[in-house]
């Protein structure tokens, strides 16, 4: 049986609906390079994930990834044409 990847897990849990932040995923996925699977997911996968920085306290910012929820009229336009050509 195979195990499941940290890129599976972080891809599932975005795709649920849920943000994620660098210590979210240390805690639940054993993740240290967050954004670098994030960079993978956005460019191999094409996931539409957007960033948003966040600031605690302490004054310490960082990253809070979710995925784009696309439109209506955004999702037919991409299925009548996934391409995108004529859209440029």
């Amino acid at each position: 049986m195979k195990r499941e990847t940290q890129r599976s897990k972080v891809k599932s849990h975005l795709e649920s609906g849920q943000a994620i932040t660098p210590m979210d995923a240390l805690e639940k996925y054993g993740c240290f390079r967050l954004a670098a699977i994030i960079h993978d997911l956005k460019h191999d996968d094409g996931l539409p994930i957007e960033k948003e920085l966040v600031v605690n306290r302490y004054g310490t910012r960082y990253a809070k990834y979710r995925v784009v929820q696309k439109s209506v009229n955004q999702r037919i336009l991409d299925e009548l044409n996934p391409t995108g050509e004529w859209r440029k």
